[in-house]
C-alpha cells in the first residue's frame, strides 16, 4: 500500500479482520488503533457498604472475590468502572446469564457501584503455572490481547477488564462465547476468531497465572 506508514506493518484484510469493518479496532482517520486509555471514573461507591452485599455473590466468586474452582471468575482487583458496566449490561439484558442476570435486576446502580468499589479493593490470586509450556506460548498468543488488557494482563483503561488471575476454564469459556456470537462485540469477535483450541487453551492458562494486584 502507497504511503503506508512504516510502523505500520502489511497485512491481507481478508486474513486480517474477515468482514470485520475497520473502524470496529481502527481510528477511521488514522491506522493507529482506536486504543488510547481515556481517564474514567469509577463509580461512586462504599466498600465497606459493599462488603456486606458482596455476601450475595460468594457461591459462584468467592468470600473474597477469588473464585478459584468455582463458576463465576474472580473478582478481586477488577476494575471497578468495568464491574459496574458489566453489571448493568446484565441487568438490562446486553449481557445474558441464568445466574448473573436476575441477580443484577435485583439490584441498582448503588449496589452495583458498592460492589464495584469492595470488589476492585481486594487482592486478585494467580493461579498457579501448571503447565509452564503452555504459559509460556500462551505469553506469544496474548501479544493479540496486550492494547487493550495489557502485557501483563492488567488493562491500560479502567472501562476494560483485567485478565490476570482470572480461571483458566472461565477464560477459555469467554473466549468461546466471543467466538461462537454467545457475547456480542465486535473487537473482541475479531481479535478472536482465528485461535485455535491450543491458542485458546495457551493464553488462558498465561492470563490465570500472571501475577496480579
Amino acid at each position: 500500500m502507497t504511503g503506508r506508514p512504516l510502523q505500520q506493518r502489511q497485512i491481507v484484510v481478508a486474513d486480517h479482520a474477515g468482514t470485520q469493518q475497520c473502524t470496529v479496532c481502527h481510528n477511521p482517520h488514522s491506522p493507529k488503533l482506536n486504543l488510547a486509555p481515556v481517564e474514567t471514573a469509577g463509580p461512586a461507591g462504599d466498600p465497606a457498604v459493599g462488603k456486606g452485599k458482596a455476601a450475595a455473590c460468594a457461591g459462584c466468586h468467592g468470600a473474597d472475590g477469588v473464585s478459584k474452582n468455582l463458576p463465576g471468575p474472580s473478582l478481586a482487583g477488577q476494575n471497578a468502572a468495568y464491574f459496574a458496566e458489566a453489571f448493568k449490561a446484565y441487568g438490562t439484558g446486553d449481557r445474558n446469564n441464568p445466574m448473573m442476570s436476575p441477580a443484577a435486576q435485583a439490584m441498582n446502580a448503588e449496589d452495583a457501584g458498592d460492589l464495584a468499589a469492595y470488589f476492585s479493593g481486594l487482592k486478585c490470586e494467580a493461579a498457579p503455572a501448571s503447565d509452564v509450556q503452555a504459559a509460556s506460548a500462551g505469553q506469544a498468543v496474548a501479544s493479540k490481547c496486550t492494547a487493550c488488557h495489557g502485557a501483563d494482563g492488567r488493562a491500560s483503561n479502567a472501562a476494560w477488564p483485567n485478565l490476570a488471575g482470572l480461571s483458566k476454564d472461565y477464560l477459555i469459556n469467554a473466549i468461546k462465547a466471543y467466538k461462537g456470537g454467545a457475547r456480542s462485540n465486535g473487537m473482541m469477535a475479531g481479535i478472536v476468531k482465528d485461535l485455535s483450541d491450543s491458542d485458546t487453551e495457551s493464553v488462558a492458562t498465561y492470563y490465570a497465572s500472571a501475577t496480579c494486584k
